[in-house]
């Protein structure tokens, strides 16, 4: 084990001295693209790894055997999806990467790894996460429940609006047919006086 940390930090420390490779002349023409290509020209300084141009890549930039692809912790990093790919992990050599799932799915799978105290490498602090994310969830929900009532009372607002509507044109309309037998009986007391 002890072998195992300090060739996680030879591997640092060797990682901290490796240049960036790039491809040749990326820094001049940025449609070339960043990603590493060897250099094969007759007259490439690069290829021919001439001083003051950039390095290429060597076997001797290669971290070692042991200790190549594991996380800084020493563990070999599993990505998980689901509960099962979880329970099939060996917590000794290998440590949780969570996939990108869905929050509740996210939540599930870190519960399942705090209870059989499975190593994450992909979250700082699990217990925080966990607390941060429940009350994020819960502050959605109220916002939800508060549109949802917001739209409700405005529903009836809108009913509430409308049947007085439909009220004011009922007293609209009735007032005229009153009138209009008010002018009627007038009228045929008009014609009755007439005739008399």
């Amino acid at each position: 084990m002890s072998n195992l940390k300090a060739l996680l930090e030879y591997r640092k420390h060797l990682k901290g001295r490796k240049p960036e490779f790039i491809r040749q002349d990326a820094h001049k023409h940025p449609s070339l693209g960043r990603k590493w290509r060897r250099p094969r020209g007759i007259q490439s300084k690069m290829r021919k790894n001439k001083r003051g141009y950039r390095a290429s890549v060597t076997i001797g930039y290669r971290s070692p055997k042991t200790v190549r692809g594991l996380h800084p912790s020493g563990l070999q990093s599993v990505v998980v999806h689901t509960l099962d790919g979880l329970k099939a992990l060996d917590t000794k050599t290998q440590g949780a990467t969570i996939a990108h799932v869905g929050m509740k799915q996210k939540m599930e799978l870190l519960r399942f790894a705090v209870e059989k105290k499975i190593p994450v490498l992909n979250v700082k602090d699990v217990a925080l996460f966990l607390k941060k994310a429940e009350e994020a969830r819960q502050l959605k929900k109220e916002e939800q429940e508060g549109k949802r009532n917001a739209k409700l009372q405005k529903q009836e607002e809108l009913k509430k609006v409308a049947k007085t509507k439909e009220a004011e044109k009922k007293e609209e309309a009735a007032p005229p047919s009153e009138e209009k037998k008010k002018e009627e009986v007038k009228e045929v007391e008009k014609i009755l006086t007439k005739k008399e």
